[in-house]
């Protein structure tokens, strides 16, 4: 699993188009037409993917918000967000 930087700044590619709902965030890819639903806690960091938060910012929002160890909280978040930038979902700055 690639090692993503704490100063590393998420944010969504222009291949992608999103639409918020109740319960989850659907995410479209421009670039091949699949669709992604994320929820939860995906859901919030989908948000905060927004080219202003490094990945320490995006830690200690989601320290603030959920009970959960901070390396746990740290693989988990280093696993989805590769996984959106491998689905062209995400880029770093």
């Amino acid at each position: 699993m690639p090692v993503i930087e704490p100063h590393a700044i998420p944010f969504r590619t222009d291949q992608v188009v999103w639409q918020e709902s109740d319960k989850d965030i659907i995410i479209r890819s421009t670039r091949n037409g699949t669709e992604y639903s994320v929820q939860n806690v995906g859901a919030d960091i989908w948000l905060v993917c927004d080219g202003e938060n490094s990945v320490a910012d995006i830690v200690e929002l989601l320290l603030a918000a959920y009970e959960v160890d901070r390396d746990t909280l740290q693989r988990d978040l280093t696993i989805f967000l590769n996984d959106l930038q491998t689905k062209g979902l995400i880029n770093f700055k």
